[in-house]
């Protein structure tokens, strides 16, 4: 066990209870994808986990400590974040971005050394992505920099990373290439941890599914438990499909033609 999250409740001051009673367990190289409506709560769920925001109750245990113990140094050395989007501010190298996830294992004012650049060149490496390096990261696609962010959190050495809408403001074949990749870390035993608002990413990845509604309750298990027609209805206020389609091996989700005719 990496991750355990029990009876996470989440309330803004003066505002309704975001989340409500969320229990989970995540497993070293597991994948956790989870989905819900704008406004749900999902970003929340993730400061939360990532120990960015405090829960208004409840406890998070990070293996066998518990988070509100700990500071946010330690908790980078075990879980790494990729937000949905990265606003650059100065021209780094894309090598000099990467290397920035080594900040939590150098002490105050101590630079990156050789050996955290070497690390940093071979998260790069890990994801064919070394014709970066040099490159502005102020002048990277779309796409370039969500690899880059995500070699950063590689670089980190965590254990666990946390994605929010990774596929977000991507074309099509960026998203697969970002999907393929999540897929990838799961198998070189990282866990992992995705939100997103396409039920197609959970049935293509698999993994343990989360629907989260908008009272913040957590409902998890297998994609064929969760992903049901009337339950993605609900959340999504739309008449949907859950199809499976022999020539791709997996079932698919579709909006249904009723509502357009």
């Amino acid at each position: 066990m990496i991750l355990r999250v029990k009876g996470v409740e989440f309330s803004y001051e003066n505002k309704k209870k975001i989340l409500s009673d969320v229990n989970f367990e995540l497993d070293k190289g597991s994948f956790l994808t989870i989905l819900g409506p704008n406004g749900a709560g999902k970003s929340t769920l993730l400061n939360c986990i990532t120990n960015l925001l405090k829960p208004t109750r409840g406890e998070l245990w990070l293996k066998d400590q518990l988070m509100c113990g700990m500071d946010l140094k330690q908790v980078a050395k075990t879980i790494a974040y990729v937000p949905q989007v990265h606003i650059p501010t100065y021209e780094f190298t894309s090598l000099d971005f990467v290397v920035m996830g080594r900040s939590p294992h150098l002490g105050m004012f101590q630079k990156p050394t050789k050996a955290d650049y070497d690390i940093a060149k071979a998260a790069l490496v890990q994801l064919d992505s070394m014709e970066l390096a040099e490159k502005p990261y102020t002048k990277l696609s779309g796409g370039e920099r969500q690899l880059v962010t995500i070699a950063r959190a590689i670089a980190q050495e965590a254990e666990l990373i946390v994605f929010d809408e990774p596929t977000a403001y991507l074309d099509y074949g960026n998203q697969i290439r970002i999907l393929k990749l999540i897929k990838t870390l799961t198998q070189r035993g990282y866990s992992v941890i995705m939100t997103t608002h396409s039920p197609d990413h959970a049935f293509l990845l698999g993994g343990k599914i989360g629907i989260l509604d908008y009272h913040g309750g957590l409902q998890i298990g297998a994609a064929e438990e969760v992903l049901q027609e009337e339950v993605l209805a609900r959340i999504y206020g739309t008449d949907v499909r859950v199809i499976y389609v022999k020539e791709l091996g997996r079932s698919v989700c579709a909006a249904s033609l009723a509502g357009f005719l």
